[in-house]
């Protein structure tokens, strides 16, 4: 709320006439999970600087936690243990990921990966707590999502059904670019369910 008043003194002092304002959440969401939908969903979106964890119950989001950890961190600590630059350990993470046959490699981008899901299943356990379903399935979204062999390492961590997301599932798009969000897709989560709004 605090964050949303201080965009609406913004766009006030600047003359800027503000139609909508929603947190990036409710946007994935929409763009994410379609409104049939009746299980329970989180959407992981695992950012450069943090990371947000959200609980979808039938297509309505009911938590949101963020984490202070994201793709950053795991790059850093790539670089600390490989000994190379923050480029070169960016290089690394996106072409060998987890899947990587150097184990020295693979555990340094598990371990950071590890923290932020360690947090993700707490906030599972609290959903439960407070009366919610178990977490049915999980998407991944974000500039890390596509780190090699991640899916199926989360799938393993938190015992659950983990695919990446398709935010223009619900959206007609043209066939030359199909291929191209297949690749970026993931990313585009936050854009594609603002664009639904209306």
């Amino acid at each position: 709320n605090e964050i949303v008043e201080r965009y609406n003194k913004i766009a006030q002092m600047t003359n800027i006439n503000l139609i909508t304002m929603e947190l990036e959440t409710f946007s994935a969401a929409r763009a994410l999970i379609s409104k049939t939908h009746s299980g329970v969903t989180a959407i992981l979106d695992i950012g450069a600087r943090n990371t947000n964890v959200s609980i979808v119950d039938k297509s309505m989001v009911i938590m949101h936690h963020n984490i202070d950890s994201g793709g950053a961190n795991i790059t850093r600590a790539l670089a600390r243990g490989m000994l190379v630059n923050t480029k070169r350990a960016e290089e690394l993470k996106r072409s060998n990921g987890i899947e990587s046959s150097d184990q020295n490699l693979a555990e340094l981008i598990k371990t950071p990966i590890d923290k932020i899901l360690i947090e993700v299943q707490q906030v599972f356990e609290n959903y439960v707590k407070e009366g919610g379903a178990s977490v049915g399935e999980l998407i991944l979204i974000g500039g890390n999502a596509q780190i090699p062999g991640l899916v199926g390492y989360i799938k393993e961590f938190l015992k659950i059904e983990v695919k990446i997301g398709d935010p223009f599932m619900n959206i007609e798009v043209p066939y030359s670019l199909k291929g191209k969000l297949q690749e970026t897709g993931h990313d585009l989560a936050v854009a594609a369910g603002s664009a639904l709004r209306k």
